[in-house]
């Protein structure tokens, strides 16, 4: 199965560009999941329309690299 991740730059409250792009991926067979920022108020982590939403915490975003964004869901 082919994975997807998604990374977006807001909490992905209201992004619902990014999220039916990624219903679509699901609906055709591959592993999807979406990285986003996290901020206080909302889950670090939590499932929508089946796909798997990972708000990762930092206290500078300036240094959220690619490779620390996937590492840390693909363990």
């Amino acid at each position: 199965m082919t994975k997807v991740t998604s990374i977006v730059l807001n909490v992905f409250t209201n992004d619902s560009r990014v999220l039916k792009q990624n219903v679509s991926l699901v609906k055709y067979g591959f592993d999807v999941k979406i990285l986003a920022l996290y901020k206080e108020g909302f889950q670090e982590f939590e499932i929508i329309e089946n796909i798997p939403v990972y708000r990762l915490k930092s206290k500078n975003t300036n240094s959220l690299t690619l490779d620390k964004l996937t590492t840390s869901i693909y363990k």
